[in-house]
C-alpha cells in the first residue's frame, strides 16, 4: 500500500505505526478472500464431482434394470450429460455399417435434429475425426470449421463430441451442442467422457443382452417347430403353420409362404405374416419367372435384397411381390436327395434383404420342413405297404380256405 502526501516532509513515527496497522488489516482481507475464493472453488469442484458421481450412478442402475431398453438408456445418458455441460442439446450416434444413426437425443427448443437422422460414417467429419483421434474434442464455432453445416445445423455453434467404443471397436459418438458461440472447456470434456463411457457399457450390455435373449427365443422357436414335426404323420399343416409364425416373429415381421412342389406346379401350404400372395390363389405354374420356381428347379436359396433392381425385376417379372410392393425376399429350397421337395418363401416390404444369421436360421426352419414332409412320405408309403400286404394276405387266406374245401369235400 502506497501513502503520499502533497507536501514535504514524510510521515512521523506514529504515522507510519497507524498506516501499517492498515496495512495488515489489508493483507489480512485479502488472504481472507483468497482463501474463501479457494474454499469456493473447492466446493464447486467437490459440488460437480458429487453430481457427475450421482449422475453415473443413476446411467448405471438404468442400465442395470433396463438391460435390453437400449434408447431409454442412451436418453438418460444423454439428456444428463447435455445439462451437467448447461447445453440444450445433445445426441447419441450408433454407427451402422457405413452410416451413423441418431439413435437418442435432448433437445431443447429449436432443436435441428431428429432420431433415426443419418450421416456418413466415413467422410472425415467431426464424428468420424473424433473416432480416429480417440480424444474428446471440442469446436468453439463449428460453423466456422465447416460453413456448409450452418443450415443444416444452425443450432449447433459450439460442439463437442467424444467417440464410443467397444472392445477397440468405434461404434458410435455421443455429442452436445450450443446453440451460440460459448465454448466448452476441459471439464465439460470431462463429464462427457464419462458418460460417453456409460453409454459405450449400455450398449455392450443392450448388445449382450439381446443376443442372448435371440438365441433363446430362437432356441424356443426351433423347440416348438421340432416338436411339430414329431408329432406331425399325414397331416403336415401344423408343421407349416408353426415354421411359418416363428419365421415371421423372428426376422423381423417377415411374411412366409411355404409352397409344395407338385408335378409342374407347386401350391401354398402355409402363409404367416404381411404376404403377398393372393388367398384365393393356391397353385403357380413352377417354372423360372418367380423367385419360388426357380428356388425348386434349381435347388438354390434365392436371396434378392431389392426388388427394384433391373436385375430381378427382369428375372423373375411374374414374382408376387414385385405387384405387393415388397422390396425384400428370400426362397430356400427344401432339398431331399438331390431335389427340391418345395421353397420356404420369405419376403418383407423394406429393402436391405436378410443378414446371414437371420438366413441361417430361415435354412434351419426349410431343413424341419423338408424333414416333415419326407417323413410323411414314408409314413404314406408305408401304409400303402401294409394295405397292400393286408389284402395279399386277405387273398391268401381266402385261397387257403377254398383249398381246404376243396380237399375236405372232394365230390
Amino acid at each position: 500500500i502506497t501513502f503520499m502526501k502533497a507536501e514535504a516532509g514524510g510521515y512521523s513515527d506514529s504515522q507510519i505505526s497507524l498506516l501499517r496497522a492498515f496495512t495488515d488489516q489489508a493483507a489480512i482481507a485479502v488472504d481472507n478472500a483468497r482463501l474463501l475464493r479457494e474454499i469456493e472453488e473447492r466446493n464447486s469442484e467437490l459440488s460437480e464431482s458429487l453430481e457427475l458421481q450421482t449422475a453415473t450412478s443413476e446411467a448405471l442402475r438404468l442400465i442395470s434394470t433396463h438391460p435390453g431398453d437400449l434408447r431409454t438408456v442412451l436418453d438418460a445418458i444423454v439428456t444428463k450429460a447435455a445439462d451437467l455441460c448447461d447445453a440444450p442439446f445433445g445426441s447419441v450416434l450408433l454407427k451402422d455399417g457405413p452410416v451413423l444413426r441418431i439413435s437418442a437425443a435432448k433437445m431443447g427448443v429449436g432443436g435441428d435434429m431428429a432420431l433415426d437422422m443419418e450421416f456418413p460414417a466415413d467422410d472425415g467429419n467431426v464424428n468420424t475425426h473424433a473416432a480416429t483421434s480417440n480424444t474428446a474434442l471440442a469446436f468453439d464455432d463449428l460453423h466456422a470449421i465447416a460453413p456448409e453445416l450452418a443450415e443444416t445445423f444452425p443450432n449447433s455453434r459450439s460442439y463437442a463430441t467424444v467417440a464410443l467404443f467397444s472392445e477397440a471397436e468405434w461404434i458410435g459418438n455421443i455429442n452436445i451442442a450450443r446453440p451460440e458461440v460459448r465454448p466448452f472447456d476441459d471439464a465439460d470434456l470431462t463429464t462427457l467422457q464419462a458418460f460417453a463411457d456409460q453409454a459405450s457399457l449400455a450398449i455392450s450390455n443392450a448388445r449382450l443382452f439381446n443376443d442372448l435373449d435371440a438365441a433363446l427365443e430362437r432356441q424356443t422357436a426351433m423347440t416348438d417347430v421340432l416338436d411339430a414335426v414329431s408329432q406331425a404323420r399325414l397331416d403336415l399343416q401344423p408343421v407349416f403353420a408353426s415354421i411359418a409364425h416363428h419365421a415371421d416373429r423372428l426376422a423381423d415381421g417377415t411374411g412366409a409362404v411355404i409352397a409344395l412342389r407338385e408335378g409342374r406346379e407347386f401350391v401354398i401350404a402355409a402363409v404367416a405374416g404381411p404376404s403377398p400372395i393372393d388367398p384365393d390363389q393356391t397353385r403357380y405354374p413352377l417354372d423360372d419367372t418367380t423367385a419360388t420356381g426357380d428356388a425348386i428347379l434349381r435347388g438354390e436359396l434365392i436371396h434378392i435384397t431389392e426388388w427394384t433392381d433391373d436385375w430381378a425385376r427382369a428375372n423373375y417379372p411374374n414374382t408376387p411381390a414385385l405387384a405387393h410392393g415388397h422390396q425384400s425376399g428370400l426362397a430356400v429350397p427344401m432339398m431331399r436327395e438331390g431335389q427340391a421337395l418345395g421353397a420356404i418363401v420369405f419376403t418383407r416390404e423394406a429393402a436391405g434383404g436378410y443378414s446371414d444369421d437371420t438366413i441361417a436360421l430361415l435354412e434351419s426352419f426349410a431343413d424341419q420342413a423338408t424333414i416333415a414332409v419326407n417323413n410323411a412320405r414314408l409314413l404314406r408309403e408305408i401304409e400303402e405297404r401294409n394295405a397292400d400286404l393286408s389284402e395279399s394276405l386277405e387273398l391268401q387266406t381266402a385261397t387257403s380256405d377254398v383249398l381246404r374245401l376243396i380237399s375236405a369235400n372232394p365230390g
